[in-house]
Parts: structure tokens; sequence; C-alpha cells
């Protein structure tokens, strides 16, 4: 019984250190990762971004685009600009250089907005006309 209980002992030693190792080994990459996060970042701050933009190409455009932006979503009053791992930024349309929108439709307005009943194709009131 107490070799058992020694060997059970033994095995828990060994998963502990291998989970030991295995947290320094991740605790050392996020430590790599979160320096490269720094020089990239301190990279781009730097980055004329006007001059960038002027020199680059239409395909290093669409690139840079493709890198830096992960959605753009048009809505009547606003553009919701999201850039990776940023929130989301609302862009009017006037900063961007394009017109104020002021909710066209086609046909325009109908005017009529009271609400409409609604009509359920039911057997309730033959039900209850059964009963």
């Amino acid at each position: 019984m107490f070799a058992e209980e020694e060997a059970r002992l033994a095995g828990a030693i060994k998963a502990a250190k291998a989970e030991a190792e295995v947290s320094v080994a991740m605790a050392e990459r996020y430590d790599d990762v979160e320096r490269l996060f720094d020089d990239v970042a301190q990279m781009l701050a730097a980055l004329d971004i006007e001059c960038t933009w002027a020199a680059a190409t239409e395909v290093e455009r669409r690139i840079l685009l493709d890198e830096f932006l992960e959605c753009v979503t048009v809505l009547p009053d606003y553009l919701d600009v999201k850039v990776h791992g940023a929130p989301p930024v609302h862009v009017l349309y006037q900063e961007v250089g394009l017109k104020k929108s002021d909710f066209d439709r086609v046909g325009g307005p109908t005017g009529n907005f009271a609400p409409r009943p609604v009509i359920l194709d039911s057997c309730w009131s033959e039900l209850r006309r059964a009963a």
C-alpha cells in the first residue's frame, strides 16, 4: 500500500513539474510577444502613413487596408470602421469628403407609420366554436 501511494505521489510530482515547465514556456512566449508588439507599435507610430500611402501602388494599398482594417460597415448616418485590435470608430460621411446623409429613400417617405394588425391563420376560432 505504501508503494502505491509513493508511486501516485511521484506521478503527481512529475505532472506538476511538467505543468510548471509549460507555464514557464508560455510566460516566456508572452513576454516575447509583448516585446515584439511594443517594437511594432513604435515602428507604426513613427510611420508617415500619408507619405507611405502616396508612394504605394494599388496592390500595396490594398494590402495595407487588408492588414489594418477588420471591416467597414456602411450605415445611413456614418461608416463604422473596425481596425484590428481597436474599438470601432464612427466616421461621418462629410469627414471623408462624402455628402452628408439625409436618409434618401426610393420613392420618398410614405408618411403612414401606423401599426398594422397581424392576422394569424390559426384554428383557435374553430376550436372555440366547437367547445
